[in-house]
């Protein structure tokens, strides 16, 4: 998840529902806080000029965002511990770019994206499966 508020909101919708569904599922449910990798500010060795036809060869280089560091090394501790990662950033751009960085980064065993357009129970419901 994106944002602390939404985390916030999420957890207590999975909490009701697992509590009254008496289901045995353990979660849980933290923010990525934004953006956790850019492209650095110095220039590495893949930054100098490529001639077009080698272009299909270009992988672009990415670093952690120092702010985010030590929040991605609390992420990848849950990863270990996880037996599945639900990536849930917004359905944009984006979010989407959001989920592809951790998803390189924290290289989860097992995982899947989920898509919901509000916050709402039925929203999140729809988008999981238990």
């Amino acid at each position: 998840v994106e944002s602390p508020s939404k985390c916030s909101t999420i957890s207590k919708i999975l909490k009701n529902y697992v509590e009254e569904s008496q289901l045995p599922h353990d979660y849980y449910v933290t923010s990525c806080m934004g953006h956790i990798r850019n492209l650095p500010k110095q220039k590495t060795e893949r930054d100098e000029i490529v001639p077009a036809i080698k272009m299909p060869r270009y992988q672009a280089t990415y670093s952690i965002i120092p702010e985010s560091a030590s929040l991605v090394k609390e992420l990848q501790k849950w990863t270990q511990k996880a037996s599945k990662v639900v990536f849930a950033t917004d359905d944009d751009r984006e979010g989407e770019a959001m989920a592809w960085h951790l998803l390189q980064v924290l290289e989860p065993d097992k995982f899947m994206r989920v898509r919901f357009t509000e916050i709402t129970k039925t929203a999140i419901l729809n988008s999981l499966t238990f």
